[in-house]
Protein backbone atom coordinates (compact mmCIF):
# COMPACT_ATOMS: atom_id res chain seq x y z
CA UNK A 1 0.00 0.00 0.00
CA UNK A 2 2.57 2.27 1.01
CA UNK A 3 5.39 1.51 -2.36
CA UNK A 4 2.18 2.15 -4.64
CA UNK A 5 1.52 5.86 -2.68
CA UNK A 6 4.96 6.52 -2.92
CA UNK A 7 5.40 5.46 -6.49
CA UNK A 8 1.79 7.31 -7.58
CA UNK A 9 3.46 10.56 -6.05
CA UNK A 10 6.47 10.66 -7.35
CA UNK A 11 6.93 13.12 -10.23
CA UNK A 12 10.35 11.99 -11.33
CA UNK A 13 11.63 11.08 -14.55
CA UNK A 14 13.62 8.15 -12.95
CA UNK A 15 12.74 6.09 -9.72
CA UNK A 16 14.04 3.61 -7.77
CA UNK A 17 12.41 1.76 -4.66
CA UNK A 18 14.19 -0.53 -2.40
CA UNK A 19 13.42 -1.63 0.68
CA UNK A 20 14.34 -3.69 4.00
CA UNK A 21 12.12 -4.70 6.87
CA UNK A 22 9.62 -2.68 6.16
CA UNK A 23 11.63 0.98 5.68
CA UNK A 24 11.90 2.30 1.78
CA UNK A 25 14.26 4.05 0.52
CA UNK A 26 13.57 5.84 -2.49
CA UNK A 27 16.16 7.58 -5.07
CA UNK A 28 14.96 10.14 -7.80
CA UNK A 29 15.43 11.62 -10.74
CA UNK A 30 14.01 15.04 -12.20
CA UNK A 31 15.63 16.32 -15.20
CA UNK A 32 14.02 19.58 -15.99
CA UNK A 33 12.24 22.32 -13.90
CA UNK A 34 8.80 21.27 -12.50
CA UNK A 35 6.11 22.35 -9.80
CA UNK A 36 4.58 20.14 -8.04
CA UNK A 37 1.35 22.24 -6.77
CA UNK A 38 0.16 21.54 -3.15
CA UNK A 39 0.01 17.89 -1.77
CA UNK A 40 0.53 16.12 0.95
CA UNK A 41 1.64 12.69 1.77
CA UNK A 42 -0.26 10.05 3.98
CA UNK A 43 3.38 8.83 5.73
CA UNK A 44 5.94 10.73 7.17
CA UNK A 45 9.26 10.25 5.58
CA UNK A 46 13.26 12.11 5.26
CA UNK A 47 14.64 13.10 1.93
CA UNK A 48 17.31 15.01 0.93
CA UNK A 49 18.91 16.28 -2.43
CA UNK A 50 21.85 15.11 -3.82
CA UNK A 51 22.72 17.64 -7.03
CA UNK A 52 20.18 20.15 -7.78
CA UNK A 53 17.88 22.29 -6.16
CA UNK A 54 14.86 22.31 -4.30
CA UNK A 55 12.47 24.95 -2.80
CA UNK A 56 9.23 23.74 -0.79
CA UNK A 57 6.90 26.12 1.01
CA UNK A 58 5.01 25.13 3.31
CA UNK A 59 1.35 25.97 5.26
CA UNK A 60 1.63 28.78 7.88
CA UNK A 61 4.50 30.58 6.14
CA UNK A 62 7.89 28.44 6.21
CA UNK A 63 9.87 27.87 3.22
CA UNK A 64 13.01 25.45 2.67
CA UNK A 65 15.36 25.64 0.27
CA UNK A 66 17.66 22.37 -0.07
CA UNK A 67 20.97 22.29 0.15
CA UNK A 68 23.15 18.48 -0.76
CA UNK A 69 23.11 16.30 2.14
CA UNK A 70 20.85 18.26 4.43
CA UNK A 71 18.56 15.85 5.80
CA UNK A 72 14.68 17.35 6.43
CA UNK A 73 11.97 15.38 8.30
CA UNK A 74 8.49 15.91 7.04
CA UNK A 75 5.85 14.58 8.85
CA UNK A 76 2.36 12.50 7.56
CA UNK A 77 -0.11 15.01 5.97
CA UNK A 78 2.28 18.08 5.67
CA UNK A 79 0.96 20.18 3.07
CA UNK A 80 4.00 21.64 0.80
CA UNK A 81 4.64 22.90 -2.70
CA UNK A 82 7.53 21.92 -4.54
CA UNK A 83 10.07 23.65 -7.05
CA UNK A 84 12.59 21.87 -8.64
CA UNK A 85 14.75 23.87 -10.02
CA UNK A 86 16.20 24.44 -13.69
CA UNK A 87 18.69 22.25 -14.02
CA UNK A 88 16.56 19.07 -12.14
CA UNK A 89 17.34 17.53 -9.44
CA UNK A 90 19.12 14.42 -7.54
CA UNK A 91 17.37 13.29 -4.52
CA UNK A 92 16.48 10.89 -1.82
CA UNK A 93 13.38 9.81 0.14
CA UNK A 94 13.38 7.43 3.13
CA UNK A 95 10.12 6.27 4.53
CA UNK A 96 10.05 4.40 7.74
CA UNK A 97 8.21 1.94 8.75
CA UNK A 98 5.38 2.13 11.73
CA UNK A 99 7.44 0.28 14.36
CA UNK A 100 10.39 2.96 13.60
CA UNK A 101 7.87 6.08 14.20
CA UNK A 102 6.89 4.65 17.27
CA UNK A 103 10.77 4.20 18.74
CA UNK A 104 10.69 7.70 17.86
CA UNK A 105 8.02 8.66 19.89
CA UNK A 106 9.49 6.55 22.78
CA UNK A 107 12.72 8.87 22.60
CA UNK A 108 10.61 11.88 22.90
CA UNK A 109 11.61 12.97 19.38
CA UNK A 110 8.73 15.52 17.34
CA UNK A 111 7.21 13.32 14.68
CA UNK A 112 4.67 16.11 13.84
CA UNK A 113 7.03 18.40 13.45
CA UNK A 114 8.94 19.01 9.84
CA UNK A 115 12.68 20.42 10.03
CA UNK A 116 16.00 20.23 8.56
CA UNK A 117 18.42 17.70 10.84
CA UNK A 118 21.49 20.18 11.29
CA UNK A 119 23.70 17.81 12.90
CA UNK A 120 26.84 15.87 11.92
CA UNK A 121 25.75 12.25 11.69
CA UNK A 122 22.73 13.42 9.83
CA UNK A 123 25.06 14.26 6.70
CA UNK A 124 27.52 11.36 7.22
CA UNK A 125 24.34 9.20 6.62
CA UNK A 126 23.17 11.28 3.40
CA UNK A 127 26.21 11.14 1.80
CA UNK A 128 26.87 7.38 2.55
CA UNK A 129 23.19 6.42 1.68
CA UNK A 130 23.90 6.60 -1.58
CA UNK A 131 27.12 4.31 -2.23
CA UNK A 132 24.87 1.62 -0.20
CA UNK A 133 21.95 2.10 -2.36
CA UNK A 134 24.34 1.65 -5.49
CA UNK A 135 25.38 -1.56 -4.11
CA UNK A 136 22.14 -2.89 -2.39
CA UNK A 137 19.70 -5.72 -3.44
CA UNK A 138 16.05 -4.84 -4.10
CA UNK A 139 14.47 -6.17 -1.02
CA UNK A 140 16.20 -6.84 2.79
CA UNK A 141 19.45 -5.59 1.57
CA UNK A 142 21.67 -5.65 5.26
CA UNK A 143 23.73 -3.54 4.50
CA UNK A 144 21.22 -0.60 3.86
CA UNK A 145 19.06 -1.36 6.63
CA UNK A 146 22.21 -1.63 9.47
CA UNK A 147 23.49 2.35 7.88
CA UNK A 148 19.55 3.53 8.82
CA UNK A 149 19.36 2.29 12.12
CA UNK A 150 22.67 3.29 12.95
CA UNK A 151 21.08 6.43 11.69
CA UNK A 152 18.09 6.65 14.19
CA UNK A 153 20.79 4.97 17.04
CA UNK A 154 23.13 8.47 16.63
CA UNK A 155 19.46 10.86 16.28
CA UNK A 156 17.91 9.44 19.55
CA UNK A 157 21.13 9.93 21.33
CA UNK A 158 21.41 13.26 19.75
CA UNK A 159 17.88 14.37 21.05
CA UNK A 160 18.85 12.76 24.30
CA UNK A 161 21.87 15.33 24.90
CA UNK A 162 20.02 18.06 23.68
CA UNK A 163 17.22 17.87 25.71
CA UNK A 164 14.22 18.00 23.22
CA UNK A 165 12.46 15.37 24.22
CA UNK A 166 9.09 15.78 23.41
CA UNK A 167 5.94 13.97 25.88
CA UNK A 168 3.87 11.66 23.27
CA UNK A 169 0.72 13.44 24.25
CA UNK A 170 1.75 16.78 22.84
CA UNK A 171 3.20 14.78 19.31
CA UNK A 172 -0.29 13.42 19.44
CA UNK A 173 -2.29 16.25 19.65
CA UNK A 174 0.00 17.99 16.79
CA UNK A 175 -0.97 14.79 14.49
CA UNK A 176 -4.70 15.40 15.52
CA UNK A 177 -4.76 19.09 14.46
CA UNK A 178 -3.07 18.36 11.44
CA UNK A 179 -5.37 15.26 10.17
CA UNK A 180 -8.61 17.68 10.81
CA UNK A 181 -7.75 21.55 9.48
CA UNK A 182 -11.49 21.72 8.47
CA UNK A 183 -12.92 21.22 11.71
CA UNK A 184 -12.06 23.62 13.68
CA UNK A 185 -10.87 22.13 16.94
CA UNK A 186 -11.29 23.34 19.95
CA UNK A 187 -8.69 23.60 23.47
CA UNK A 188 -11.11 20.83 24.81
CA UNK A 189 -11.58 18.28 22.10
CA UNK A 190 -7.74 18.55 21.56
CA UNK A 191 -7.24 17.77 25.19
CA UNK A 192 -9.79 14.99 25.23
CA UNK A 193 -8.23 13.46 22.35
CA UNK A 194 -4.37 14.09 23.78
CA UNK A 195 -5.61 12.34 27.21
CA UNK A 196 -4.29 15.42 29.28
CA UNK A 197 -5.96 18.78 30.89
CA UNK A 198 -6.97 21.92 28.95
CA UNK A 199 -4.50 23.95 30.54
CA UNK A 200 -1.49 22.14 30.68
CA UNK A 201 -1.91 21.50 26.94
CA UNK A 202 -1.84 25.32 26.01
CA UNK A 203 0.89 26.03 28.53
CA UNK A 204 2.62 22.95 27.26
CA UNK A 205 2.01 23.38 23.35
CA UNK A 206 3.22 27.15 23.29
CA UNK A 207 6.19 27.05 24.88
CA UNK A 208 6.67 23.67 22.43
CA UNK A 209 5.77 25.00 19.25
CA UNK A 210 5.44 29.05 20.16
CA UNK A 211 1.34 29.64 19.35
CA UNK A 212 -1.32 28.79 21.01
CA UNK A 213 -3.46 26.16 20.22
CA UNK A 214 -6.36 28.25 18.36
CA UNK A 215 -3.60 30.20 16.78
CA UNK A 216 -2.06 26.98 14.94
CA UNK A 217 -5.54 25.55 14.24
CA UNK A 218 -6.80 29.15 12.96
CA UNK A 219 -3.75 28.84 10.81
CA UNK A 220 -4.40 25.39 9.05
CA UNK A 221 -7.75 26.70 8.82
CA UNK A 222 -6.91 29.62 6.85
CA UNK A 223 -4.32 27.81 4.92
CA UNK A 224 -6.81 25.50 3.71
CA UNK A 225 -9.79 28.19 2.85
CA UNK A 226 -6.65 30.04 0.60
CA UNK A 227 -6.23 26.37 -1.20
CA UNK A 228 -9.88 26.07 -2.12
CA UNK A 229 -10.51 29.62 -2.79
CA UNK A 230 -8.34 29.25 -5.77
CA UNK A 231 -11.18 26.66 -7.42
CA UNK A 232 -13.24 29.21 -8.74
CA UNK A 233 -15.59 26.56 -8.98
CA UNK A 234 -16.78 27.29 -5.46
CA UNK A 235 -18.54 29.89 -3.73
CA UNK A 236 -17.30 31.53 -0.36
CA UNK A 237 -20.10 30.56 1.15
CA UNK A 238 -19.23 27.03 0.21
CA UNK A 239 -16.05 27.71 1.12
CA UNK A 240 -17.13 28.71 4.33
CA UNK A 241 -19.63 26.14 5.47
CA UNK A 242 -16.31 23.11 4.29
CA UNK A 243 -14.50 24.08 7.21
CA UNK A 244 -17.30 24.65 9.54
CA UNK A 245 -18.17 28.32 9.36
CA UNK A 246 -21.70 28.27 8.95
CA UNK A 247 -21.80 32.59 9.72
CA UNK A 248 -20.55 33.83 6.41
CA UNK A 249 -19.59 37.62 7.75
CA UNK A 250 -17.71 35.20 10.58
CA UNK A 251 -15.44 33.31 8.42
CA UNK A 252 -14.74 36.71 6.29
CA UNK A 253 -13.73 38.24 9.54
CA UNK A 254 -11.11 35.59 10.43
CA UNK A 255 -10.08 35.44 6.98
CA UNK A 256 -9.41 38.60 6.92
CA UNK A 257 -7.32 39.04 10.08
CA UNK A 258 -4.90 36.17 9.18
CA UNK A 259 -4.53 37.14 5.40
CA UNK A 260 -5.06 41.05 5.40
CA UNK A 261 -7.71 40.82 3.34
CA UNK A 262 -11.78 39.47 2.62
CA UNK A 263 -12.19 36.06 0.69
CA UNK A 264 -12.90 38.28 -2.27
CA UNK A 265 -10.10 40.42 -2.14
CA UNK A 266 -8.41 37.45 -1.56
CA UNK A 267 -9.70 36.13 -4.66
CA UNK A 268 -9.38 38.92 -7.25
CA UNK A 269 -6.13 39.02 -6.58
CA UNK A 270 -5.15 35.57 -7.72
CA UNK A 271 -6.87 36.26 -10.85
CA UNK A 272 -4.72 39.32 -11.90
CA UNK A 273 -1.70 36.79 -11.52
Amino acid sequence: MVLQQIRQSATADNIEVKSTRGVHFVSTKTLTHTVKPRHSHSFAYLNFIVEGSVHESFECGEEVTYEPFRIRFHPRDEVQVCEIGSHGVQAFAIVPDPETIKRLLRHGIDTATGGTLDAPYAEEFARKLPEIFAKAGQKDDPELFALFDRFLDKAIASNRERGTSVQPWLIQAKEFIQSHPERGLTLIEVAAESGVHPVHLAQQFKRRYGMTVGSYVRCLRMERAKHWLKDTRSTISEVANKLGFYDHAHFVKVFKSYTKMTPSMYRKELSQQ
